[in-house]
C-alpha cells in the first residue's frame, strides 16, 4: 500500500508492503522538495522518525524560544507550525520569493524555516547599515550542515567570524587586493587572448572556453599553474568540486540544518544518496586544495616556481614561528581554495550572461563596437590603457552583473549577539541574507530594471555616473569578496576582446530561421545561463593569421 501526506506539494512517501516490511528500495522522495534542490533518498524508519522529531523541535521552540528585548521581530509573511516559512518559499529561486515578500511587508524581512531564524535585506540602504555600520555583529557565517561532510569547510568563504578567518582573508587580500591585482594584468590579456583563439577555432563551444578562461585565469594567479587543453584529470576534479556548491545554501539544507543526523547514515544505508555525494565531493575537495598546492611545492624545489599567490604565501611561510606554521598552512589552503573556487564559477557565468545579451540585444554590440574602432582602431586588440576611453564598455559589464546577479543572495551572514534596527529585534545567532536579486531590481534606482540597458550607467555625454560597479554585487562589509578586482579585470577584458573580433547573434535553424528561446538558468548558490542557441562570427574577416597578428601587436 502506499500512504501519502500532502503538506502544500511536500509528498511525504511511505511505501509498505501486505507485511508492514519496509523493502531494500524504499525512498523518501525529494524530501519536502520546495525546501531541498538536491533528490535524496534516506530508509522509511527515517520517514517515520521525521515527522516526530518536527514536532518535538516545535514544541521546544515554543516553550524556549523569546524575545528578551520584547521588541517586535521584522515584518513577514505567516509561518505555519513547525517548519515555518520553508514550503512557501521556491527552494530553486528563493530570491524572487524574497523580493515578492518584500513588495508587501517592507525591505527588512523576517522568516522562519524550521528553528532556524532568517533576517531577509532586500535593499542596499539597509545592507549597508547592518552589513557595514555595524559589521562587528553581523560578519559571521550561519551553520550550514553540508559544509564539513562536504569538505567546504576548508574554504574561508564560509568560516565563521574569528582569528582563523582573519588570518585567512588576510592573506588573501596581500595578493589580490586592488594594487597587487595589477600584477595580473598582463597574464589576464594573454588568457583572454587565448579564449579568443579558441572562440575562433570552435565557436560552438563557447560555454566551455568561458568557463575554462575563467578557471585558467585564477590557476595561474593563484599557482602559476597553467591549464592546457589536454588537462581532462584536473578539469575532473574542477568539476566534481564546483558540483557541492549547490549543496552549500541555507535554504536547500534546512531539514539537514534541523535533523543533521541524517548526513550521519552510512553510506552502505539503503537510499542514502545524500551520504554517498558527501564522500565523493570530499575526495574531489582534498584532490582540488592538494594538488595545485604539490605543484607549486616542486616547482619551489626546482627553481622554476613564477609568480603566484600560494608561492609567496609559501616563502612567507618560512618566516613563521615554528608553533605557528600550522595555523598559517591551514589558512594558506583555506585561502587558495577560496580563490579558485569564487574565482572560477562567479567569472565564468557572468562570462555567459554577456553572451546572452549580446545574442538578445545586436544594437549594443554596434554602439560597443563603435566606441572600440574609434579608440583602439583595427590595427590591434583593446588593452587595460584603454579603459578609460572605454566608458560603453565598461557599462557593458557593469550592467551584465547588475541584470544577472550571479549569486543573488550572497553568502548568507550570522549575527553574533541580538540587535535592534529601527525598532526591530534581530535575533542573536540568526542568519542574516541580502538579497542582491531585490536591490537588482529596485525600480527607483534601475528603471526597467529586468532589462539589459547599458546606457543607465552613463551621463548625457556617455561618461560613467558611479566610477565603481554595483555595491550589492559583491557583498557587503567585512565579507565583502576580496577578489573583485581580479575578477572584474577579467569580465573587462574578455568583453572588449570578444566585441572587437567577434558578432554574436542567434542561432539558425535547419532553414537559416534565428532560433527564438525564452533564457532560463541553473541555480544553486551561483546562477548560470542554461545552453542557448547562439552564433559566434568573425568580423572584419578575422582568421586564425590576422588575429595572432593583432595579439602580436597588442602585446608589444
Amino acid at each position: 500500500m502506499e500512504r501519502v501526506w500532502d503538506l502544500d506539494n511536500c509528498h511525504l512517501h511511505l511505501l509498505l508492503n501486505k507485511n508492514r516490511e519496509f523493502p531494500d528500495n524504499l525512498t523518501l522522495d525529494c524530501v519536502f522538495s520546495p525546501l531541498l534542490t538536491m533528490s535524496w533518498v534516506v530508509d522509511s524508519r527515517v520517514a517515520v522518525l521525521l515527522p516526530v522529531s518536527l514536532i518535538t523541535i516545535s514544541l521546544i521552540r515554543r516553550l524556549l524560544k523569546k524575545n528578551g528585548s520584547g521588541q517586535l521581530l521584522p515584518p513577514g509573511p505567516p509561518q505555519l507550525p513547525v517548519v515555518g516559512n520553508a514550503l512557501a518559499t521556491d527552494s530553486k529561486e528563493p530570491w524572487k520569493t524574497y523580493a515578492e515578500w518584500g513588495a508587501k511587508y517592507g525591505d527588512l524581512l523576517y522568516v522562519r524555516f524550521f528553528n532556524r531564524d532568517v533576517v531577509v535585506i532586500n535593499s542596499e540602504k539597509i545592507a549597508k547599515d547592518l552589513l557595514e555600520k555595524r559589521s562587528s555583529n553581523y560578519s559571521s557565517r550561519p551553520y550550514i550542515a553540508t559544509l564539513v561532510p562536504f569538505g567546504w569547510d576548508n574554504n574561508f568563504v564560509f568560516t565563521p567570524y574569528g582569528n582563523e578567518w582573519r588570518l585567512a582573508r588576510r592573506l588573501f587580500h596581500q595578493s589580490f587586493r586592488a594594487e597587487g591585482a595589477l600584477n595580473f594584468r598582463p597574464m589576464q590579456i594573454c588568457k583572454t587572448h587565448q579564449l579568443l583563439m579558441n572562440l575562433l577555432e570552435t565557436p560552438q563551444n563557447h560555454m566551455a572556453h568561458m568557463g575554462a578562461f575563467a578557471a585558467s585565469v585564477i590557476m595561474s594567479a593563484t599557482y602559476d599553474y597553467e591549464m592546457g587543453p589536454s588537462d581532462e584529470s584536473f578539469l575532473r576534479i574542477v568539476e566534481g568540486t564546483l558540483s557541492g556548491l549547490r549543496y552549500m545554501t541555507p535554504e536547500t539544507t534546512v531539514v539537514l540544518n534541523a535533523f543533521p543526523f541524517l548526513l550521519n547514515l552510512p553510506a552502505w544505508f539503503p537510499g542514502a544518496n545524500l551520504k554517498r555525494s558527501a564522500i565523493s565531493s570530499l575526495k574531489y575537495v582534498n584532490e582540488m586544495i592538494e594538488t595545485p598546492l604539490r605543484h607549486v611545492e616542486k616547482s619551489i624545489a626546482a627553481g622554476t616556481a613564477g609568480p603566484s599567490m600560494v608561492f609567496d604565501l609559501m616563502k612567507r611561510k618560512e618566516q613563521e614561528q615554528p608553533d605557528r606554521v600550522a595555523e598559517f598552512d591551514q589558512a594558506l589552503r583555506r585561502a587558495s581554495w577560496a580563490s579558485f573556487t569564487g574565482g572560477t564559477e562567479t567569472t565564468g557565468s557572468i562570462l555567459l550572461y554577456f553572451v546572452l545579451a549580446m545574442v538578445l540585444h545586436p544594437h549594443v554590440q554596434e554602439r560597443a563596437r563603435a566606441e572600440i574602432d574609434a579608440v583602439v582602431g583595427k590595427d590591434r586588440l583593446p588593452d587595460f590603457d584603454d579603459q578609460p576611453s572605454l566608458p560603453y564598455i565598461e557599462a557593458i559589464a557593469r550592467e551584465v552583473v547588475r541584470w544577472q546577479p550571479i549569486v543573488p543572495l550572497g553568502v548568507a551572514h550570522a549575527t553574533t549577539d541580538s540587535d535592534v534596527y529601527e525598532g526591530y529585534y534581530i535575533p542573536k545567532g540568526a542568519t542574516v541574507v541580502a538579497n542582491a536579486w531585490a536591490m537588482s531590481r529596485n525600480e527607483t534606482l534601475y528603471p526597467n530594471a529586468s532589462q539589459f540597458i547599458p546606457e543607465r550607467f552613463l551621463d548625457n555625454q556617455g561618461q560613467l555616473v558611479d566610477p565603481e560597479s554595483p555595491n550589492f554585487s559583491f557583498g557587503f562589509g567585512r565579507r565583502i569578496c576580496p577578489g573583485r578586482h581580479i575578477g572584474e579585470a577579467s569580465v573587462w577584458a574578455v568583453i572588449a576582446s570578444t566585441l572587437a573580433v567577434f558578432e554574436f547573434s542567434k542561432g539558425k535553424d535547419a532553414v537559416g530561421k534565428d532560433i527564438d528561446f525564452v533564457p532560463t538558468s541553473s541555480v544553486g548558490l551561483t546562477r548560470h545561463p542554461d545552453p542557448f542557441p547562439c552564433r559566434i562570427t568573425p568580423r572584419l574577416g578575422m582568421d586564425a593569421e590576422k588575429l595572432a597578428r593583432l595579439m602580436d601587436s597588442t602585446i608589444a
